[in-house]
């Protein structure tokens, strides 16, 4: 089985953005040791919580998916950091 399929099987939806309660994007991601994050995607950035944990082990991997969700949530920020409420 591929980890891809792991991590889908213990955290279904895990990099997938959706829109919050709060009209914010977040997504779950998981790490090298198949620990969860939420990420909370803003205009210019990700925030990572990691309250729960004492590091996070990013992958090659990782990075770039996280570099993919960015783009994508950069889709609901108009040009000056507003959210695009029409998307």
């Amino acid at each position: 089985m591929k980890s891809i399929e792991i991590e889908e099987a213990l955290f279904p939806g895990n990099g997938v953005i959706r829109i919050d309660e709060n009209n914010e994007c977040r997504t779950i991601i998981v790490d090298a040791e198949l620990d969860p994050f939420e990420c909370h995607f803003h205009s210019d950035g990700v925030t990572i919580h990691t309250s729960e944990s004492s590091y996070v082990m990013l992958t090659m991997e990782n990075l770039v998916e996280l570099m993919e969700l960015m783009e994508e949530a950069g889709d609901y920020y108009d040009s000056d950091g507003y959210k695009n409420t029409n998307l």
